[in-house]
Protein backbone atom coordinates (compact mmCIF):
# COMPACT_ATOMS: atom_id res chain seq x y z
CA UNK A 1 0.00 0.00 0.00
CA UNK A 2 1.07 3.28 -0.74
CA UNK A 3 -0.19 7.19 -0.04
CA UNK A 4 -0.84 9.19 -3.57
CA UNK A 5 -1.54 12.52 -4.59
CA UNK A 6 -3.12 13.77 -7.63
CA UNK A 7 -4.99 18.03 -8.65
CA UNK A 8 -6.96 18.88 -10.83
CA UNK A 9 -8.59 21.65 -12.18
CA UNK A 10 -12.62 21.99 -12.25
CA UNK A 11 -14.14 25.28 -14.14
CA UNK A 12 -17.67 26.25 -13.22
CA UNK A 13 -19.37 27.99 -16.01
CA UNK A 14 -21.24 31.36 -15.12
CA UNK A 15 -24.89 30.35 -13.42
CA UNK A 16 -27.14 31.94 -12.05
CA UNK A 17 -30.52 30.60 -10.13
CA UNK A 18 -28.78 28.26 -7.28
CA UNK A 19 -26.04 26.40 -6.16
CA UNK A 20 -23.75 25.41 -8.83
CA UNK A 21 -21.97 21.63 -8.59
CA UNK A 22 -19.64 20.28 -11.00
CA UNK A 23 -18.21 16.54 -10.84
CA UNK A 24 -14.68 15.87 -11.43
CA UNK A 25 -12.72 12.51 -10.93
CA UNK A 26 -8.64 11.48 -10.80
CA UNK A 27 -7.17 8.53 -11.36
CA UNK A 28 -4.72 6.81 -9.37
CA UNK A 29 -2.06 3.76 -9.95
CA UNK A 30 -4.18 1.36 -8.08
CA UNK A 31 -7.09 0.50 -6.72
CA UNK A 32 -8.14 3.17 -3.92
CA UNK A 33 -9.11 2.03 -0.63
CA UNK A 34 -9.42 5.39 1.45
CA UNK A 35 -9.91 9.06 -0.05
CA UNK A 36 -10.05 12.65 0.65
CA UNK A 37 -9.63 16.15 -0.42
CA UNK A 38 -8.96 19.50 -0.22
CA UNK A 39 -8.66 22.79 -2.13
CA UNK A 40 -5.39 23.83 -3.25
CA UNK A 41 -6.67 27.26 -4.47
CA UNK A 42 -9.65 28.91 -6.06
CA UNK A 43 -11.14 32.26 -7.69
CA UNK A 44 -15.23 32.87 -7.48
CA UNK A 45 -16.20 36.42 -9.21
CA UNK A 46 -19.80 37.23 -10.36
CA UNK A 47 -19.65 37.27 -14.15
CA UNK A 48 -21.48 40.59 -14.88
CA UNK A 49 -25.42 40.75 -16.66
CA UNK A 50 -24.87 43.77 -19.47
CA UNK A 51 -26.37 46.20 -16.79
CA UNK A 52 -24.36 45.98 -13.57
CA UNK A 53 -20.69 46.09 -13.83
CA UNK A 54 -18.75 42.22 -12.27
CA UNK A 55 -17.32 44.08 -9.79
CA UNK A 56 -20.12 45.59 -8.49
CA UNK A 57 -21.79 44.12 -5.91
CA UNK A 58 -21.06 43.66 -1.97
CA UNK A 59 -20.38 40.01 -1.25
CA UNK A 60 -23.05 38.48 1.16
CA UNK A 61 -22.51 34.97 1.33
CA UNK A 62 -19.43 33.17 -0.51
CA UNK A 63 -18.95 29.31 -0.45
CA UNK A 64 -16.88 26.76 -1.77
CA UNK A 65 -15.89 23.28 -1.09
CA UNK A 66 -15.77 19.43 -1.91
CA UNK A 67 -18.27 16.58 -1.69
CA UNK A 68 -18.79 12.98 -2.37
CA UNK A 69 -15.91 12.03 -2.64
CA UNK A 70 -15.77 8.22 -3.65
CA UNK A 71 -13.20 5.73 -4.69
CA UNK A 72 -14.62 3.74 -7.39
CA UNK A 73 -11.66 1.05 -8.09
CA UNK A 74 -8.44 3.05 -9.26
CA UNK A 75 -10.60 5.94 -9.81
CA UNK A 76 -11.86 8.88 -7.02
CA UNK A 77 -14.74 10.90 -8.53
CA UNK A 78 -15.85 14.17 -6.14
CA UNK A 79 -17.89 17.20 -6.75
CA UNK A 80 -17.08 20.62 -5.75
CA UNK A 81 -19.92 23.18 -4.88
CA UNK A 82 -19.76 27.04 -5.68
CA UNK A 83 -22.04 29.40 -3.85
CA UNK A 84 -22.04 33.60 -4.38
CA UNK A 85 -25.11 35.71 -3.57
CA UNK A 86 -25.01 39.45 -3.01
CA UNK A 87 -26.63 41.80 -0.95
CA UNK A 88 -29.84 40.90 -2.09
CA UNK A 89 -29.21 37.41 -0.79
CA UNK A 90 -30.49 35.66 -4.16
CA UNK A 91 -29.58 33.69 -6.76
CA UNK A 92 -30.07 36.24 -9.62
CA UNK A 93 -26.85 37.12 -10.53
CA UNK A 94 -24.85 35.10 -12.67
CA UNK A 95 -21.44 34.11 -10.85
CA UNK A 96 -18.35 31.68 -12.08
CA UNK A 97 -15.25 30.22 -10.66
CA UNK A 98 -12.62 27.61 -10.58
CA UNK A 99 -11.25 25.07 -7.68
CA UNK A 100 -7.80 23.28 -7.43
CA UNK A 101 -8.67 20.34 -6.71
CA UNK A 102 -6.38 17.70 -4.39
CA UNK A 103 -6.89 14.36 -3.80
CA UNK A 104 -5.20 12.19 -1.44
CA UNK A 105 -5.69 8.20 -1.64
CA UNK A 106 -4.40 4.60 0.17
CA UNK A 107 -3.84 3.03 -2.80
CA UNK A 108 -3.57 -0.71 -3.01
Amino acid sequence: MSIETRSTNVVLDAQSGKQQIERGHVQFSGKVLRADGALKGFRIQFAGDGVRDAMDHDVHVEAIGIQNIEPQGNVVKFEVFLSLQDENDDFLDRYRGAAEVVIVAQVE
